[in-house]
């Protein structure tokens, strides 16, 4: 190895174990900033380095891990950071496009979370599963409400929306966990990427977010859905059917928000403004019966048609 070679491959093992340190004491959004910047390093050690020392990197990850929380918990956690890095790694030798790192990302995501929560329930019984969970969060939220209230129709009327609001969070609970992974995916292929920019890789092949778009396919497998929902609106089939329409609404929101951005730098505002202003709008959308979202979601549904921003030509005069 060359000597600045081996300087990077040192300082990334050295900011590696502090990262590991701080992802074993911090939790909440600290924590999932930590192991992001953990798989993104995994991943620029895998890249830039020999595999051999990719491997010794995530021996090391383990060690550190197991110190803190156990050999068991220590693999659990390694594991999915180790897959990801890897995956970013062969994303970018690959040149792979957005759409498809993102998807393989959000995979071990939803992996990791169903193999935690299925370990979960193993170890601490029927009450560790993710229903049962919820409807204890339920019953806590109801209790303490009703005890606030003596009138019994209010106290009524409480439990019925809690229980109702309990009952639609379990039925939908896989299309947040899907939505929930896709999010942390993209923001785990932005670290990767912003840190190979700062080495001077070429990453044009993940178009930034005013770039995303999708496609007619997924575009008619909502309206269908939609439609089916809409004339048999219960069942097992509309509970499922729901949760793909639910992620299917998300991905359309953010393909209407990455439209509406790309509308925003061509007429010359900062980025920082745009991304600033986007946020609010999906924010403060619940002060306006959401339609900000709502907006947002139709608009990327009809991109995936009529290509608004015409990227679809920009792509074949590259080409060209």
């Amino acid at each position: 190895m060359k000597q600045d070679s081996l300087k990077s491959y040192i300082s990334a093992s050295l900011l590696t174990i502090v990262l590991c340190a701080a992802y074993c004491l911090t939790g909440g959004i600290l924590q999932f900033v930590a192991a992001m910047f953990i798989s993104a390093l995994l991943g620029n050690v895998y890249y830039r380095h020999h595999y051999g020392y990719g491997i010794l990197n995530s021996l090391m990850v383990l060690a550190v891990f197991s110190l803190f929380a156990g050999v068991m918990a220590a693999a659990m956690i390694t594991v999915p950071l180790l897959l990801l890095g890897l995956s970013l790694a062969l994303g970018t030798r690959f040149k792979m496009k957005m759409s498809g790192l993102l998807l393989l990302c959000t995979m071990i995501y939803i992996a990791s979370l169903l193999v935690g929560f299925t370990i979960t329930e193993h170890v601490a019984g029927p009450d560790g599963n993710i229903t049962a969970i919820m409807l204890e969060v339920g019953r806590t939220m109801e209790s303490a409400l009703v005890s606030q209230y003596p009138e019994p129709e209010l106290q009524e009327m409480i439990r019925q929306v809690i229980r109702q609001a309990v009952d639609i969070s379990i039925m939908l609970a896989p299309a947040t966990f899907i939505v929930f992974s896709i999010v942390l995916s993209y923001c785990q292929i932005i670290v990767f990427k912003k840190m190979q920019q700062k080495k001077g890789e070429d990453m044009a092949f993940l178009v930034p977010f005013e770039a995303l778009a999708g496609d007619k396919t997924i575009a008619v497998l909502a309206i269908v859905l939609f439609v089916l929902l809409t004339a048999a609106p219960a069942g097992m089939f509309a509970s499922a059917g729901l949760n793909v329409l639910l992620v299917l609404g998300f991905i359309f929101m953010v393909l209407g928000m990455s439209v509406f951005d790309m509308k925003m730098k061509r007429r010359g505002m900062p980025r920082f403004r745009r991304r600033f202003f986007l946020i609010t709008l999906v924010v403060l959308s619940s002060m306006v019966i959401m339609l900000p979202v709502l907006f947002f979601t139709l608009w990327g549904l009809l991109d995936c048609f009529f290509d608004f921003r015409k990227l679809g030509a920009d792509e074949e005069q590259s080409d060209e």
